[in-house]
């Protein structure tokens, strides 16, 4: 079960990136982790760093990934680490879904905001 006021700055740090993501702002976007974060996507290698994961995401959008949908199921926190679960939809210009994804976050407070830590997702579509 998720602490309610958790579970909105978790949101809301969500909305930030969304937004700097749907503005093409990679630099913006990688400022949402922990200099020395961690993302394992699927079907590649990990991700190390905020500068790779900076990388990361500007190839994603430049491929044509104009945006995600990012939806919070639950949150949980000990201290200054929290988890999140949840779902979100990769779009393209269009708004078409490109890609369906079940996803885990690994949270830390830092300097008063929460930064993603560590991240891994896996496609939920069926192929």
């Amino acid at each position: 079960m998720s602490d309610k006021g958790l579970l909105l700055e978790i949101q809301n740090e969500n909305d930030r990136w969304m937004d700097d993501y749907k503005k093409g702002d990679a630099a913006a976007v990688g400022s949402h982790y922990t200099e020395d974060a961690i993302s394992l996507p699927p079907h590649t290698e990990a991700v190390i760093g905020r500068g790779a994961i900076t990388d990361f995401w500007k190839e994603a959008m430049d491929s044509g990934a104009a945006g995600l949908n990012i939806r919070t199921k639950e949150v949980e926190s000990t201290g200054e680490t929290a988890y999140e679960i949840g779902e979100t939809d990769l779009t393209g210009d269009d708004g078409t879904v490109i890609d369906s994804f079940h996803y885990m976050v690994v949270w830390k407070r830092a300097g008063g905001n929460w930064l993603i830590h560590r991240e891994i997702w896996n496609s939920s579509l069926k192929r």
